[in-house]
């Protein structure tokens, strides 16, 4: 019913605000608020706060990215606006006292002129901006302005002598859509230089400043969603390190984000918060520890909530949730994901192909840290399918690449110099193969490529086939013998391929069926036919067969297959509906069901199990991957029985396959899910940081919808108070923010005054006029040493001057709840 609005709060660098107290001095309209709850303090925190008469200054409304900032270096807080009407950077300066020839004054009553308090100055652009930002980006302590310009300019305008903006950098970045805040800046590297992150369409570009004032080349990071809005930074995770914040949209759900800066000055890959579809998002150090709390509306309850990052106190039971890895927003959804030790490290890495780039994606385990974000390299187009196994022997895995656009398979391996990954050479195969799997046939260490082809054409006189009639194909294989020279697999003594009749072929995967400790081979062909099983026999031939009744694999598809080990025993799972069933072919080739996992949900579609160890205790653990609910189902042993044990949001993940392998070098295995876009690691010794709400805040007012908020001091106390936009009435309620009495709510938030931004005429039961304010923010722009509130509504600037401090006492922050 309404539109996601967003806030943000004023960078750290551009708002540096003496404390001093403040006494109200209402200003017209202004509602002294008096909390009514019961555990409510007995304090009317109305008569701390108040402004000074209201200073308004015109502008236009495409008027957009207000910023705070000294944008002359005379001491004084100044604002930049975007002027897309007039091509143009409004940049309002400070004056100290009232210019000499006084204000201008029109005849018109309807016009209302600008207040003094700003010299008008304007910085000409060549393009429509989309987005602004402001930092110091060449060192040189003075502000500085970057801006992305239609259609594809990051250009940084810097401030040289007091007023002139001569000197500026430019580079063209591609797939970028940018919206106002698209752009954040922050330490992201950890070097006490300014950098430059622009949110992309494909990529988050990351623009590092080096010690020549310039900046380096930028650094790709692949999106894990179609849209990043809202890139904000600040210390997430207490380490004295800036991360990036960012709202991303997948699959209709909005998610709040986080990439946190690792150790080597990095930003990591992506965290997902537990705060979906929220409708204002800000950071700020509410709590004055140096670490930035989260502030949200929730989209369903209209409630503001603080929260902090939370991990795990000594005792609690340590904590994972799965970690995002871009891949590629768009493209074909063909793509496909293997895992392997590439360099012989003896740590596992991640391959993923890319077809309409025709590139491979590889993702390095670091010694330490997990996952790097990862790297292209040229390969064949349209590759659909890929294998990474150690083929020769010789510690490093190669990669076994198919592309159906191009007819052929090839393989490629990192170079001798662990640089880059070759490209593929095609193997000595001249028929078109259709699908291929790596399985130790024979079982003498040595993995085999397995393929298949078409059989031999019918003969021209023979009826046409129909539709349900089965096709013969052919089952062949390559080994690396002793002498390295690939050359055909003999299947037996002489045999060089084996003859398969089914309708059609889709993926070969292997598996052991009867758990004889041999590799065999199912074919799925897709989900509403039954697979083709191959059972290798003694000789390491696979040979069709047939079941004899029973239970039936249908609806099934290649990632709902798994196969490992539950103890020292082969196990084999098989996601299907609302459940996964460990499962087992008799010897009369009948499929039996040893133990069956139920998810317990209507809503349930299970298309993914595995097993692991996920506590650290002896035995594995079952997961199902149910994307009805959205959830990583866990199961537990007990009793000799698997009972669920937690479960983990995952959202509206697109599951295509998962992998189980170690990906941080702890020694314990990991869960990888595969999404075609994007994946997803589980990391299960990690203890990863939680949310923790510390409070929240309703309205007390009828039919109050908030919207946005902005933080600062507005009473010169020395803590953060908070400015909330209620767009439905267009009132700004200004909100306490206060130590709770209790452990288990360190903070509260009480009302304290609210006021009318502006009247307007409706005709519907609602009100009307869309977001306005559409931006506000709180800083110190009258020069006096307190913050004061600016919005930016329809086609003006409204300044509210913090008033001047008196001798009434403020409300300290010492005052808890209840006293």
């Amino acid at each position: 019913m309404t539109t996601a609005v967003f806030s943000r709060i004023l960078r750290r660098h551009a708002c540096s605000v003496p404390f001093l107290t403040c006494l109200a001095a209402l200003v017209p309209g202004l509602s002294r608020h008096v909390a009514i709850a019961d555990d409510a303090p007995a304090v009317n925190y109305g008569d701390y706060y108040g402004f000074g008469p209201l200073e308004i200054f015109k502008l236009e409304f495409r008027s957009h990215s207000m910023l705070a900032g000294d944008f002359n270096s005379d001491g004084r807080g100044d604002l930049a606006i975007v002027d897309n009407s007039h091509s143009r950077i409004d940049i309002l300066l400070q004056r100290e006292h009232p210019p000499e020839d006084g204000a201008s004054t029109s005849q018109d009553v309807n016009r209302v002129d600008s207040h003094w308090r700003f010299e008008h100055t304007k910085l000409p652009v060549d393009r429509e901006v989309d987005a602004m930002i402001a930092g110091d980006f060449n060192s040189d302590g003075k502000t500085d302005l970057a801006y992305f310009g239609d259609p594809d300019r990051l250009v940084v305008r810097y401030q040289t002598d007091g007023r002139e903006w001569n000197e500026k950098w430019e580079t063209r970045l591609a797939d970028v859509t940018a919206t106002t805040w698209s752009i954040a800046t922050g330490d992201f590297n950890h070097d006490d230089r300014d950098d430059l992150v622009v949110l992309g369409d494909q990529s988050t570009y990351v623009l590092t400043q080096n010690a020549q004032g310039g900046f380096a080349t930028p650094i790709s990071i692949r999106n894990t969603a179609e849209e990043l809005r809202l890139g904000m930074s600040g210390d997430f995770d207490g380490d004295g390190r800036d991360d990036l914040f960012y709202t991303a949209t997948s699959d209709g759900e909005r998610y709040i984000c986080v990439r946190m800066q690792t150790a080597k000055g990095e930003l990591g890959p992506e965290f997902r918060l537990d705060l979906k579809n929220s409708l204002g998002v800000s950071v700020y150090d509410m709590l004055g520890d140096g670490t930035e709390e989260i502030l949200a509306i929730s989209g369903q309850t209209e409630r503001l909530g603080l929260y902090r990052a939370h991990r795990p106190k000594p005792g609690e039971e340590p904590e994972s949730r799965p970690i995002q890895f871009g891949v590629g927003v768009k493209g074909s959804g063909k793509r496909d994901l293997d895992v392997g030790d590439l360099d012989g490290d003896g740590l596992a890495d991640v391959v993923v192909s890319d077809p309409e780039s025709a590139q491979l994606i590889v993702y390095r385990q670091q010694a330490g840290s997990g996952l790097d974000l990862g790297t292209s390299y040229a390969s064949f187009l349209g590759v659909e399918q890929l294998r990474v196994q150690d083929l020769t022997g010789d510690g490093r895995a190669e990669v076994v690449v198919l592309s159906p656009k191009e007819k052929t398979i090839g393989l490629c391996r990192l170079d001798d110099d662990g640089a880059r990954i070759t490209f593929p050479q095609t193997l000595p195969i001249d028929d078109e193969v259709l699908t291929f799997e790596i399985a130790d046939l024979n079982s003498d260490a040595v993995p085999e490529i397995v393929y298949m082809v078409k059989g031999p054409e019918e003969e021209s006189g023979s009826k046409s086939r129909s539709r349900s009639s089965s096709t013969k194909f052919l089952l062949k294989a390559l080994t690396y013998p002793t002498n390295g020279e690939m050359e055909p697999y003999l299947f037996g003594e002489d045999r060089t391929e084996v003859e398969v009749e089914t309708r059609d072929v889709g993926r070969l995967t292997a598996l052991d069926a009867n758990a004889d400790g041999r590799v065999d081979l199912l074919l799925t062909i897709d989900s509403s036919r039954a697979p083709t099983l191959l059972l290798t026999d003694e000789h390491g031939v696979p040979q069709p067969v047939t079941g004899g009744g029973g239970v039936q694999l249908t609806d099934l598809e290649a990632g709902a297959v798994f196969s490992g080990h539950l103890g020292d025993a082969p196990a084999l799972l098989i996601a299907q509906g609302a459940f996964a069933r460990r499962m087992e072919l008799d010897a009369d080739h009948r499929w039996q069901v040893l133990d069956q996992y139920n998810s317990g949900e209507s809503t349930a579609k299970v298309k993914g199990s595995a097993l692991l160890d996920l506590d650290g205790q002896p035995g594995e653990e079952i997961v199902l991957v149910d994307t009805g609910s959205g959830k990583l189902r866990m199961f537990r042993q007990q009793d000799e029985l698997y009972r669920s044990w937690r479960t983990i949001d995952i959202g509206s993940f697109p599951f295509q396959s998962l992998k189980v392998a170690d990906l941080n070098g702890d020694q314990r295995e990991d869960l990888l899910l595969f999404g075609g876009n994007r994946f997803a690691v589980l990391y299960t010794g990690q203890t990863d940081p939680r949310l923790e709400e510390l409070a929240n805040y309703e309205s007390q007012r009828d039919d109050a919808f908030l919207v946005d908020m902005s933080a600062g001091d507005l009473n010169g106390d020395g803590q953060p108070d908070l400015a909330v936009l209620d767009n439905e009435s267009h009132t700004i309620e200004i909100v306490v923010v206060l130590p709770g009495d209790q452990a288990d709510e360190p903070v509260r938030m009480y009302p304290a005054v609210n006021f009318k931004v502006f009247e307007e005429k409706s005709f519907h039961e609602s009100g009307g006029g869309g977001l306005e304010p559409r931006e506000m923010l709180i800083s110190d722009v009258t020069g006096d040493g307190r913050a004061d509130l600016i919005l930016l509504t329809h086609d003006r600037i409204l300044l509210y001057p913090q008033d001047t401090p008196s001798a009434q006492a403020q409300p300290a922050a010492t005052q808890t709840g209840g006293e």
